[in-house]
């Protein structure tokens, strides 16, 4: 489907399966990077935007205010 409708705009069906194929490689990627993610830096990220002043990620980290 995707093939034949790229095929009457004129020459470009190349280009879109490969930015098909790209994207897809993408959010795989992505997909892939969110779950090898420990849990305490999600919980650690999560809590960044609520709290005003959060506790660094390793012992004696600089803070910049």
């Amino acid at each position: 489907m995707i093939h034949s409708i790229l095929r009457h705009i004129g020459g470009v069906q190349h280009f879109g399966i490969v930015s098909l194929c790209l994207f897809c490689t993408v959010f795989l990627g992505v997909l892939f990077w969110t779950f090898i993610q420990k849990k305490t830096h999600i919980e650690y990220m999560s809590k960044v935007a609520l709290d005003s002043d959060p506790e660094p990620l390793q012992p004696g980290g600089n803070h910049h205010e």
